[in-house]
């Protein structure tokens, strides 16, 4: 009684605001299934030929309710809806919702008939935030401050009679106060040693900073840089951080777009990429959803790219698929990016006396379609400079790019490309110059076929090739500036007793016959001829002729020997070229090249210097020329001096687990190249060796920045060693967090007591090691002891003493203690 007062009481106050609710309809006992899975009976509200469910019903949907002036306020899973008070029935004080109203909701419904059940399907999101789980106490954290890797490269050159030229290069990298340093120094001839190179930089999600030397897009500052980026700074910063590394930002292009559409409520659109689903995501009660950061670089342009929108979550079939365009833009942000690179500092590098300056530039992604870029530079002098582009991609085969610059140069890029045919065209100008066109056209309608049109200023150029088989192929060209042109022919020999190719060609100048035959698996022969068509005025009417030969041959893994000699006639002196280079280098890090070289220039019959149109460079002394090259890397390993090696510098802004196992046998590796397996959050992961010694061994993990739980998989693990505790280590951009597991070997002893149901106990002095029970006929086994002494105990026997050695102690027994009773 007074349930139905309190309810006479609300509907009252209702009908003071809107219009008088509907009365009418029957209660009727149906069954409810929510995701296919039965949830019992309801009682639906039958009213107007069809069904209604209550609002009380749906809380087991995770949904809750408030009432408003203008209606009834839902919040879902997937966000809020208001229904008027129009969308709702009342029956007995209690609201109801039609089955098509529940759309509104995200909620598709539907009654079967044959089973006499209300069907409901929704998205699954939780509404509540996710239970936080509890913190992991970090074991290993970044190191404060560290050398990483040095490099010194070393070249002398000279004739014989002596050094004419050297050039000493050292340069070093590191990190500290939570960012990476480096440094670079050389030296030439008779000059003071000069500092080309100093910095630190670091980041995190957004910025980016770098003090020291870089360049920019306005030249080389010494100075302060920043970096800005409201995407993800890290992609834009530079792959790899060492001694020579000068810019803070790369040049690379990051084409990543966004999609965007409506769809239903409560419903799911499905990215599809040439049929293969790539991506789902859950459209929120507007019906919108979103795929962000689409790498279209990774896409081509033929391929077929589509949205599938489906009316709830659980449907096997769509409703209907949407065909999306997108085109591919050339810059430097992503759709929606925004992108500052900034800094305050003076021209050049350290040694530089320069003027100061600052500059800004700036990108931003405007949608698919257009990405703009402006930069501006002060100079103190007054030297003030600015410039501006976009990048316009209209449609999935068309990309425009414009650049102009405050001297009134302009540069305006065009290509379309097709499936066999693309389309380039280049138009520059200047204020001292009038404008010049390039147009390129090149059709390849299959691997076999390829046709090519360039057209400049002053040259046309054609050029076609045909490959009749996987043997044989040729090719030609045309240039029209002073017309010259070109027939070439290539035979690759496969199989028989040498693998080789031959080759042919003629121009206006000569004819040329090479070959290249493998005559080894270690050794290559190289030869060719060349004969000029007529005689040539300049060097008393001779026909030209030359015949060159090289034999390159592979001594080691570490070696290798270059040998060439030559002969050209049109040489006024030294005719006669002997050559040789000599190559090694070491996993260790060393490298050392040397070569000597005797006689005349070859001729190669270039456009420049063909035959009656120029003179050759004759003025080479007869003295041998000589040079030397020595390089040296070096990395930091964990707890020691720089040694030779190369270090493995991370890529991007990953961060370095550095693990290093301490082991006491020379045998703990099968081979040095053999990877150790690492549990890195569950995920394995091989590592291959950074440094190693007999008694320890370090491997190099490059993981981005977080807080990782990491063990080691004993797959590549001697039988004998145990595995070591677990690592929660903390990974920083570009800095390296040192983990130094103790490898023990473990071993066992296992014997044999005269009962079943013994517990058996291993002591080492005054703490209990392990224990186990014997089985049904009294044996044991106390697996994973390290060397050492132990005692082992059982209620009713006599303690006994045992040494693991090297091995598992084998047939232990116990002897059964008296009473003296």
């Amino acid at each position: 009684m007074i349930d139905k007062v309190l309810r006479g009481a609300m509907i009252g106050a209702m009908t003071s605001l809107v219009a008088l609710p509907v009365w009418a309809g029957e209660l009727q006992l149906v069954g409810l299934k929510v995701n296919h899975e039965d949830k019992g009976g309801i009682d639906a509200l039958w009213h107007d030929e069809r069904y209604h469910v209550s609002v009380a019903d749906l809380a087991s949907l995770d949904i809750s309710t408030k009432s408003q002036d203008d209606g009834m306020q839902f919040q879902t899973p997937l966000g809020e809806a208001t229904l008027s008070f129009d969308q709702l029935v009342y029956h007995d004080g209690v609201a109801y919702v039609s089955l098509d109203t529940l759309k509104i909701l995200g909620i598709t419904a539907v009654y079967s008939q044959a089973d006499l059940q209300i069907h409901l399907i929704m998205a699954t999101l939780p509404k509540q935030q996710p239970t936080q789980k509890a913190e992991p106490i970090i074991t290993h954290t970044p190191s404060v401050a560290g050398l990483q890797g040095l490099n010194f490269d070393s070249q002398v050159t000279g004739r014989t009679h002596g050094v004419d030229n050297s050039h000493h290069q050292l340069d070093a990298f590191g990190y500290a106060l939570g960012g990476t340093w480096g440094v670079a120094v050389s030296k030439s001839d008779g000059n003071k040693t000069q500092l080309d190179n100093a910095y630190w930089l670091t980041s995190d999600d957004d910025m980016a900073v770098r003090f020291g030397s870089t360049d920019t897009p306005f030249g080389t500052i010494t100075g302060a840089n920043f970096a800005y980026s409201n995407a993800n700074i890290a992609r834009h910063l530079t792959t790899h951080a060492d001694g020579r590394t000068t810019t803070l930002i790369n040049s690379s292009s990051h084409d990543y777009q966004h999609i965007k559409g409506v769809g239903v409520a409560g419903g799911l659109a499905e990215l599809r990429i040439n049929g293969r689903v790539v991506a789902r995501v859950q459209s929120l009660l507007d019906g919108r959803y979103e795929f962000l950061n689409l790498d279209m670089s990774a896409i081509d342009r033929q391929s077929l790219i589509e949205v599938a929108i489906f009316d709830n979550p659980l449907s096997a079939v769509p409703m209907r698929v949407e065909r999306v365009s997108l085109a591919k833009r050339y810059g430097s942000v992503a759709t929606d990016e925004l992108l500052v690179q900034a800094g305050v500092g003076r021209v050049g590098v350290f040694d530089d006396r320069t003027a100061k300056t600052a500059y800004t530039n700036v990108a931003y992604g405007l949608n698919n379609k257009v990405s703009l870029r402006a930069g501006l530079k002060y100079q103190q002098n007054g030297n003030t400079s600015w410039q501006m582009g976009a990048n316009i991609a209209p449609d999935p085969h068309t990309n425009v790019d414009l650049d102009y610059r405050h001297n009134g140069n302009f540069r305006l890029d065009a290509r379309h490309e097709q499936k066999t045919w693309q389309a380039n065209y280049r138009y520059t100008s200047s204020a001292h110059r009038d404008g010049r066109h390039y147009l390129g056209l090149y059709y390849t309608p299959d691997d076999h076929r390829h046709l090519s049109l360039t057209q400049s200023s002053k040259n046309t150029s054609v050029y076609a090739r045909y490959k009749i088989n996987d043997r044989l192929s040729h090719d030609i060209q045309y240039q029209s500036h002073k017309g010259y042109w070109r027939y070439h022919v290539s035979y690759r020999q496969i199989g028989g007793r040498f693998d080789g190719s031959y080759q042919y060609s003629i121009d206006p100048h000569k004819h040329h016959l090479s070959s290249s035959l493998r005559l080894t698996g270690d050794t290559t022969l190289q030869q060719s001829v060349y004969i000029g068509h007529g005689a040539n005025k300049t060097h008393d009417n001779k026909r030209a002729f030359g015949v060159e030969s090289s034999l390159q041959h592979r001594i080691s893994n570490n070696q290798s020997l270059s040998l060439g000699a030559s002969w050209h006639n049109l040489t006024h002196k030294d005719n006669i070229l002997l050559q040789g280079q000599w190559q090694y280098q070491s996993k260790h890090g060393i490298n050392v090249s040397a070569g000597y070289r005797h006689g005349g220039n070859p001729w190669h019959g270039q456009y420049e210097d063909r035959i009656g149109k120029g003179y050759f460079n004759d003025t080479k002394q007869s003295a041998g020329e000589w040079f030397l090259r020595i390089g040296l890397n070096a990395y930091k390993a964990p707890a020691s001096l720089p040694k030779l090696g190369k270090y493995v510098a991370s890529g991007g802004t990953d961060g370095q687990a550095v693990i290093t196992l301490l082991h006491d046998r020379q045998d703990f590796r099968k081979s040095a190249d053999e990877p150790m397996y690492f549990n890195v959050d569950h995920k394995l992961i091989p590592a291959n060796a950074l440094a190693g010694t007999d008694k320890k061994s370090t491997y190099l993990l490059d993981l981005p920045k977080g807080v990782y739980e990491i063990k080691l998989d004993g797959r590549s693990l001697p039988i004998e060693y145990a595995l070591p505790t677990k690592a929660v280590a903390k990974i920083d951009a570009r800095l390296p967090t040192y983990i130094e597991w103790q490898m023990t070997q473990v071993y066992g002893i296992r014997g044999q007591l005269s009962l079943a149901d013994v517990q058996v106990e291993v002591w080492q002095g005054d703490k209990l090691i392990a224990d186990t029970k014997t089985d049904t006929d009294g044996y044991f086994l106390l697996d994973g002891l390290p060397k050492g002494e132990y005692v082992l105990r059982a209620d009713g026997y006599l303690p006994k003493q045992v040494v693991v050695v090297d091995d598992y102690v084998l047939g232990v027994v116990l002897d059964r203690a008296f009473n003296d009773q």
